[in-house]
């Protein structure tokens, strides 16, 4: 059971009850939490145990862009039968351990997939590749197969299974080449808040991975089985920061997923643009992503070749306005984890300079982050601004300007840093124009209510910085 005593903190509740019936012989075990009311147990005239918890006057909270999900702040009652989560393990890997035998079929897919590698790295790598590429996923949410995952041997076969037994199917192949991993219970959750896994409960968890602990030539590392286009060291931003239940043969590790730094979360973008010629403005743009913009560009990229024109043309356009002329692009494979995402593109652009008395004016910035209007546009809080996962983003941006066009101002550098994002700016000339060099980190997932109003004067800072113009001068 896991019950809330609200249906949402937004309302106000008068009265709320909730009762629980049980046999005296049944074991519960009972949980509360954030619950400031009544509660009482009694024994019926029928035998059966009854619980009842009751709050009166709940008011509502003050609902706030980002806020972390109610789950965090409404009472809630729980019970379970599990008395800990080693019992709870045993009851879980007895479901699963028939199911964790190779075929033949298994076997020799392993060889075949590990023929050209040497080191463990490089196995783990083929045999991820394949579960998260060619096994298809397919979720099943319903019956036993909701808890029990089907044989490795019937995952192979068919060709697709759900999370649990991709985690199943690595955890079996990886076995053949003697790499340990084993698989895991988790919430996945698109913004991490804090669970509560004081009581052992299934409902904690809708999702299934695999952990694999550090050993000869493999640091310790969670792999997601079901995350297609993400390569072996990026996981899903739904994993991340995650309270898991790792599951072993011999008892089970309560762990912490840990979230990816910034850095992690790269996206690097060179812009060159050319004003020299006598037509329309020429940009060329090159991308490198690494994270979850790597695994953006991997799925915004994996069509046919006229959705990818498509695409190049729509991310194109958000940057620049109107496009003059065909696209020219290029783009890595995209299906080859192996390799990072990179991408080229080449196109005029109709205008891109602000007309001037004495010539024009140049932007700093094609891809305003506008802080102010998204993530904290709430002048000030009362709960914590809740993110999905840290990134960060650098830009370079080079003019190169045509005959008689001279720089005549350039905006001051800037440097704003606190202990949740950090943004720099430097702008100089180079001998043929101006460069323009940009870089953006958010640290943190979660923004504490004490340290937002820092925060928010950062995003102000960066707002003001990005609306800069640099001016250039023409002589006839």
């Amino acid at each position: 059971m896991n019950e809330a005593m609200t249906p949402s903190d937004s309302l106000y509740v008068r009265e709320s009850d909730v009762f629980l019936l049980a046999p005296e012989s049944f074991p519960l075990y009972l949980h509360q939490r954030n619950f400031t009311g009544q509660s009482e147990q009694m024994v019926r005239e029928d035998g059966q145990r009854m619980w009842r918890w009751r709050m009166e006057d709940q008011r509502p909270v003050r609902q706030e862009g980002l806020m972390p999900p109610a789950q965090e702040r409404i009472p809630m009652v729980q019970a379970s039968s599990f008395a800990s989560w080693s019992d709870f393990g045993t009851w879980w890997w007895n479901l699963i351990r028939e199911e964790l035998r190779p075929s033949p079929e298994i076997s020799a897919k392993v060889v075949e997939l590990t023929q050209d590698t040497e080191t463990p790295l490089e196995k783990l790598r083929a045999i991820y590749n394949f579960v998260v590429t060619d096994i298809r996923y397919n979720a099943w949410e319903f019956g036993v197969h909701g808890y029990e995952p089907y044989s490795a041997a019937v995952i192979f076969s068919r060709g697709f299974g759900d999370c649990k037994d991709k985690a199943i199917l690595l955890r079996v192949m990886l076995a053949e080449v003697g790499i340990e991993a084993w698989p895991v219970l988790i919430l996945s959750e698109g913004r991490r808040f804090e669970e509560d896994h004081e009581l052992a409960m299934v409902s904690h968890f809708n999702h299934c991975i695999a952990f694999v602990p550090e050993q000869e030539g493999i640091p310790e590392m969670f792999v997601d089985g079901t995350a297609r286009l993400h390569n072996l060291e990026t996981l899903p931003d739904s994993d991340a920061g995650a309270k898991v239940l790792v599951v072993r043969g011999d008892g089970v590790e309560n762990r912490r997923i840990r979230f990816p730094s910034g850095q992690e979360n790269r996206l690097d973008q060179e812009i060159l643009v050319d004003l020299t010629g006598e037509g329309s403005p020429k940009v060329k743009v090159m991308r490198r992503v690494a994270g979850r913009y790597g695994v953006g560009d991997r799925h915004r990229f994996n069509g046919s070749d006229e959705e990818r024109e498509e695409q190049a043309e729509r991310f194109l356009s958000g940057l620049f306005g109107a496009l003059d002329g065909e696209v020219e692009s290029t783009w890595s494979d995209v299906e080859d984890l192996n390799i990072p995402m990179e991408s080229t593109y080449e196109v005029g652009v109709e205008s891109i300079t602000r007309p001037t008395d004495k010539g024009f004016e140049l932007q700093v910035t094609f891809d305003a982050l506008n802080l102010l209007r998204g993530v904290a546009s709430e002048s000030e809080r009362s709960s914590d601004l809740l993110l999905d996962v840290p990134w960060s983003r650098n830009t370079v941006i080079d003019y190169k300007l045509g005959e008689g066009a001279g720089v005549t101002r350039l905006p001051e550098a800037v440097k704003v840093e606190n202990d949740n994002a950090v943004y720099t700016r430097r702008i100089e000339s180079t001998d043929d124009g101006v460069r323009v060099t940009e870089y953006f980190e958010l640290k943190t997932h979660r923004i504490s209510k004490e340290s937002y109003a820092e925060f928010r004067e950062l995003c102000r800072e960066v707002d003001s910085s990005q609306v800069d113009s640099i001016e250039v001068e023409v002589k006839q």
